[in-house]
């Protein structure tokens, strides 16, 4: 009874995105965690970029029973970032959350984030507390967000803060966004190049708030294995490659905020000051950009 009464009080139907290629042996986990959340006015879509496995045959087992799942399979591979993207124009609901289809949920994590949502209505994206785990069962960490940590708390510079410091704030992407916001953040390119979902975050938190749970609700997959290497025979990670791929991501750590039409100006006025951190922070990294570059040269 107390969850039907908190579904009225917060309303609205929840769009989730799954992008997917060849996750047969794990995609079950993820999809019956997300459909027996408490909140049951969902729908799932997910984005089967052109799998070569059985992934289409689990996924079309939900789509049999389950009304509210909806698989759509692409003929070539469309790349991830795309996919994440491509997910996000199909939605039809109030409020969107991507998921990624080797991670599990609390069966309250979408109940807890809309009712975050709701009590912070200047928050236009929430997520909870969260832990990185090994496909081996071993944790990786657990990030709170409670106490100096409770990102409702932080102010818009203190959140750009914690994504150019590397801190994992990155994974909010996989909160629950209001529809409306996130549709205004898309209305130009998507960002591009390496760790996109910080260049992302940033205009996120220079846009609006971010309400947070501290309830550790979302369980996300950690692979020991490095981003770049897994997709290196996709955009990207082919991107890690490009000459400059680092200092261009920095780039566009501060091009987009200032740039986006989400932010007031008033907010922009600090952010070169901020964006200067964010280089001395990466010089190392910087450094290498160029030794790199120089060697090409040879």
């Amino acid at each position: 009874m107390e969850n039907n009464q908190n579904q009225n009080i917060i309303g609205g139907l929840v769009s989730i995105g799954m992008p997917t290629y060849n996750r047969a042996n794990l995609i079950k986990r993820a999809l019956d965690s997300l459909l027996s959340q408490t909140y049951k006015n969902i729908e799932l879509i997910i984005s089967d970029d052109g799998s070569t496995d059985d992934t289409e045959k689990v996924c079309q087992e939900y789509v049999a029973r389950d009304l509210r799942v909806r698989y759509i399979r692409h003929p070539k591979n469309i790349g991830h970032v795309v996919n994440f993207e491509f997910v996000m124009r199909e939605a039809k609901g109030d409020y969107f959350m991507w998921a990624a289809d080797d991670d599990h949920w609390d069966k309250t994590f979408i109940e807890k984030l809309l009712s975050a949502l709701q009590k912070n209505p200047k928050a236009k994206l929430a997520m909870s507390s969260f832990q990185r785990i090994f496909s081996d069962g071993e944790i990786y960490d657990t990030v709170v967000f409670d106490g100096k940590n409770n990102l409702s708390q932080l102010g818009h510079y203190q959140l750009y803060e914690k994504v150019f410091r590397r801190e994992p704030i990155h994974h909010c992407v996989y909160g629950i966004y209001k529809k409306e916001f996130i549709d205004k953040l898309f209305s130009r390119p998507k960002p591009e190049g390496i760790h996109w979902d910080r260049v992302f975050l940033g205009e996120v938190a220079l846009a609006n708030r971010i309400a947070s749970v501290p309830d550790v609700l979302f369980f996300k997959d950690q692979h020991r294995v490095s981003l770049k290497k897994r997709y290196k025979e996709q955009a990207l990670g082919r991107a890690y490659t490009e000459p400059f791929a680092y200092s261009k991501y920095l780039l566009r750590l501060f091009w987009r905020p200032f740039t986006s039409s989400s932010a007031p100006l008033s907010r922009k006025l600090l952010l070169p000051f901020y964006w200067t951190s964010a280089l001395w922070f990466e010089k190392k990294r910087i450094f290498w950009d160029f030794v790199r570059a120089f060697r090409r040269l040879k």
